[in-house]
């Protein structure tokens, strides 16, 4: 009869030892998709932010009476436009 106690047991601590590895693990990868998505927000924004002359200047010569979007320089809405 201690056999059988002994291996439910054992059954027991593998469940909640499987338990704790899989929410470890998906801390772990949800923690990487934040930094990932930050790091993407931020790399987007500064290519925008050195492009943006360049547009600028493209649009005024081949369009002089084209009106600007009013994007700020990091290609957001203005916040007097934001609803």
């Amino acid at each position: 009869m201690l056999a059988g106690k002994e291996t439910g047991a054992n059954i027991l601590v593998s469940i909640l030892g499987s338990f704790k590895t899989a929410c470890s693990l998906s801390l772990v990868a949800g923690a990487g998709g934040v930094f990932y998505g930050t790091r993407q927000k931020r790399l987007k924004e500064r290519t925008i932010e050195d492009l943006a002359p360049y547009a600028e200047r493209y649009e005024k010569e081949n369009d002089p009476d084209r009106e600007s979007s009013g994007l700020t320089p990091l290609g957001r809405t203005p916040p007097e436009e934001e609803i």
